[in-house]
Formats: C-alpha cells, structure tokens, sequence
C-alpha cells in the first residue's frame, strides 16, 4: 500500500462507523514513513495514555521525542474527540453519527499521525548538511536552544541541570509560537485538506481549510511582526537572525509563504484574511 491508499481506507473505515484503532494506525505509520523515506530510521509506538510530564499542555495527541520515536495516544485523541475543543468543533454542520462526522475524526487521527511523521522528517533536514534553506535555519535554532549543547557538557551536573531546566521551562512557555509546531501543523492540515479533496467531500475540505486558517492567523493576533520572530526574541536567537540574509529571502515570500512561516503580515493582509491558496 502506499499514499494513494490512504483516502480508500479513510472512507472504507468511515463507511462502517467505525474509527481508527491501533492496527490501522500501525498500518498508516508505515506507510507514511515509507513514503518520507523514514521507515528505516524510526520507531514508533501506539500506547493509551500521554506522558504525565506534557499534562500542562493539555491534549497532547502524539509526540516525536527526537530520539527517533513516535508516539501516538489512542485514549487522549478520543478524549479530543468528545471534548469539542473549540478550535475544532464544527459538530453543529456535521450530522451526528453521520458518514461525515467518522471522515471528520478518522482524518484527526491521521493528522496526528502526518503531524509526527513531520517532525522526524524536520530533524532530519536540521542534520543535512547540503540544506541552507531558511527553514532548516529556523529549525536548527530552535532544535538548538532545547538540546543539551557541547556548552552545557563543560558544567558540573548541577549547573547543567539547572541551564538546561531553565531553558525548557522558556521553550515551552513559547510552546504556542514554536516554528516547529507551526509547519507541522501546516503540513499535516494541507495534507488532510488533500485527503478530503480526494474524498470528494467538500464540507469536510472547507472545516479543514477553515481551521487551518485560523490556526494561522490566531498567531498574529496583536503581532502582526509574525510569531517566528517573537519567537526568535524570546529565544534571544533575534540578533543572529537579523544579521543574516533572511529579510531579503522574506522580502520576496508571497502572503502565503510568510504566514506558513510565521513571518510579518501588514495589517491590511491580516484583515483580509486571504492567507491561504485554495
């Protein structure tokens, strides 16, 4: 099977009421990892519960831990489910129990699964040498405040906790911002929105488009300068950002590219709110 398959099993699991359990989402990693050319170079794992430590983040659907595994939490991904967080309820244009309603759910567990799959395609870009993209540089930033650097190796145990607890509990109030979190993100959803479109199910495509437009613009909401460069500030990573070259690679991003990146938008564009290609 490959990714051509996805949309049949997507609707043939949909059509029986029923959603996604652990065999099919084993069955959909692997495909998804093949096709990112990841199968060999990373585990994963299906498990019911988060990990206690992220419970401050609320629902935690799945997670990469850069050590070459995935994690997917069956039990917390239902609970988002029947919570109807309200970045994702569109229940009330969705019939109940409806076909629409089992295509609705079965593509969030599958954007969960792109979502992390994503994330271990990002380390692997942050490790290529040949990549200068202006990505794989934001990328490296951020991938290099949260790790334990050469720097940190040279301090005795009880510093290097402490530089290192410290410089998590920043990252993870910038959580909201992450540029990591914000391309996952948008990959994931174009895919879904690809899914749907293969689907031929229109009001599936258009909730999907709607909340990923949201999902954008929510972030430039009194910061149109754009979350990528707050969080660059935040991170203290922004005079090395201002002395490269990126402002002249942004100057020639259309709408589309600066909001899938987190760039500054004028205040025109974000009322419009025309930031993404149908």
């Amino acid at each position: 099977m490959n990714m051509n398959d996805i949309s049949n099993i997507v609707y043939d699991y949909s059509k029986s009421n029923k959603l996604f359990d652990e065999k099919i989402i084993k069955l959909l990693i692997d495909i998804i990892l093949k096709e990112n050319g990841l199968y060999d170079d990373i585990n994963y794992a299906i498990i019911n519960e988060q990990k206690s430590n992220h419970q401050s983040r609320g629902h935690v659907l799945g997670e990469y831990d850069f050590n070459k595994t995935i994690y997917i939490y069956l039990n917390e991904i239902n609970r988002f489910i029947n919570a109807k967080n309200e970045d994702y309820d569109f229940h009330n244009i969705i019939d109940p129990n409806s076909l629409d309603e089992y295509i609705y759910n079965n593509l969030l567990f599958l954007k969960t699964i792109l979502h992390e799959v994503y994330h271990a395609k990002q380390i692997s870009m942050i490790k290529n040498d040949d990549d200068n993209s202006i990505e794989k540089q934001i990328l490296s930033y951020e991938f290099d405040y949260i790790r334990i650097s050469p720097e940190d190796l040279k301090l005795n145990f009880i510093k290097r906790y402490l530089n290192h607890s410290k410089r998590r509990r920043i990252y993870i109030s910038c959580y909201d911002i992450s540029f990591m979190e914000r391309l996952a993100n948008y990959y994931s959803f174009s895919k879904i929105k690809d899914f749907a479109l293969e689907l031929d199910n229109q009001i599936i495509y258009n909730i999907y488009h709607h909340i990923l437009r949201n999902y954008l613009l929510k972030k430039y909401y009194n910061n149109l300068q754009g979350p990528t460069i707050l969080l660059m500030k935040r991170l203290g990573y922004i005079n090395r950002f201002n002395n490269s070259d990126f402002y002249g690679d942004i100057a020639n991003m259309d709408l589309y590219e600066r909001t899938e990146y987190g760039f500054p938008i004028t205040e025109i564009e974000y009322v419009k709110k025309k930031v993404l290609r149908k």
